[in-house]
């Protein structure tokens, strides 16, 4: 039996899976099953990974479980949930690679601080695989019933734990008895899953290895600064979960975190609603009045909000603006982007004649 399975959704990746799966492929740790998730996509990657099962030493390692039509990135991970042999089971996209020890030192995390997942650091590279940046997160054992919670909503300014499914490695038979999966048919499959997890797992490791690339690539659903075309369905599947998330947390009302659980979201609400302005010029229709609002109510009225004991004014404020008519909602976040927009050029213009002028020593 297994003790690791490497979950690899496969769709359209051509120029990316042959060095995504050679680096799952080539790990120090060897007790792995490789695990392909073929989404019926219309490029030959399918052809690389029937090529390196042919050739790789390690080849009849990889199992292939075909959908019978393309079903999407959330369906693909609830298969291999579902078909997994292994005890603990790892994501890894089929446009990123992993460092040759990642699945040894996450392996080795989880086994001697016995806890249901580890999540490790990252880099950023792009397409050529230069890295463009390091997310690093404090090393750190988190244990006890609400714990991750707390850890996680309590800290507004920061990501502290990796919110997405990738560069964890979980133990599978504690996702499948609490029924922590993807919602099918919806981008941004992460979301649920891991607010999910923070919230039910009583245990976790957080480690600062940097043991995860993550391409970031043009046109890519995750990247709106750069590109010129944004479907209606991306916006609405985002959408369509920040109001799970709303209704989710009036169920941790007695929760010391839920203060800043609600915090969190709904700065979160303000940050896309923001975003919906900026960029409403490059978005397939006009998002309605009726969903923006949607995505400021606040779950919460504002008499609760009055006896919150963290981070009152900021909700009051929130709140507030939340309340105003639509009209004054887009005037004010167009002047709040115009006013970003010339404060990032002032920074900019500062960096730039910092750079051109010589250091001066004071004597």
């Amino acid at each position: 039996m297994y003790k690791i399975t490497i979950g690899i959704p496969v769709y359209n990746t051509q120029e990316f899976i042959r060095n995504s799966l050679l680096s799952a492929l080539n790990q120090s740790y060897k007790n792995i099953e490789f695990l392909i998730i073929d989404d019926k996509g219309t490029d030959k990657s399918m052809d690389i990974v029937h090529e390196l099962i042919r050739t790789h030493t390690r080849g009849k390692d990889i199992r292939i479980i075909a959908h019978k039509k393309n079903k999407g990135l959330a369906e693909a991970r609830n298969t291999a949930l579902k078909e997994a042999k292994g005890e603990y089971i790892f994501f890894l996209d089929s446009d990123d690679t992993i460092s040759s020890n990642c699945i040894e030192i996450l392996y080795k995390n989880i086994i001697d601080h016995s806890v249901d997942f580890v999540a490790a650091s990252y880099n950023k590279v792009d397409e050529k695989d230069k890295v463009i940046e390091y997310v690093i997160y404090p090393s750190i054992v988190i244990k006890g019933k609400n714990k991750i919670a707390e850890y996680y909503f309590n800290d507004l300014k920061h990501e502290n734990i990796p919110t997405t499914m990738w560069n964890k490695l979980y133990k599978l038979s504690f996702l499948q008895e609490n029924k922590i999966d993807c919602i099918p048919k919806r981008l941004y499959e992460d979301v649920i899953f891991t607010f999910n997890l923070i919230l039910i797992a009583n245990s976790c490791v957080i480690i600062s290895d940097l043991l995860y690339n993550y391409k970031i690539r043009r046109n890519s659903i995750m990247q709106f600064n750069q590109r010129h075309f944004i479907p209606i369905n991306e916006i609405e599947d985002h959408h369509f979960y920040k109001r799970i998330i709303k209704n989710e947390s009036q169920k941790y009302k007695k929760n010391t975190f839920y203060n800043s659980m609600i915090t969190r979201t709904m700065i979160s609400c303000f940050y896309d609603v923001r975003a919906i302005v900026e960029k409403r010029k490059i978005i397939s229709e006009v998002v309605s009045s009726k969903n923006i609002k949607d995505l400021l109510a606040y779950p919460v009225s504002f008499y609760e909000i009055w006896k919150f004991k963290k981070h009152r004014i900021l909700n009051i404020v929130l709140f507030v603006f939340s309340k105003l008519p639509y009209w004054a909602n887009i005037s004010l976040l167009k002047s709040n982007i115009k006013y970003r927009k010339i404060l990032y050029k002032i920074k900019a213009t500062l960096i730039n004649q910092c750079k051109r002028q010589p250091n001066q020593i004071k004597h």
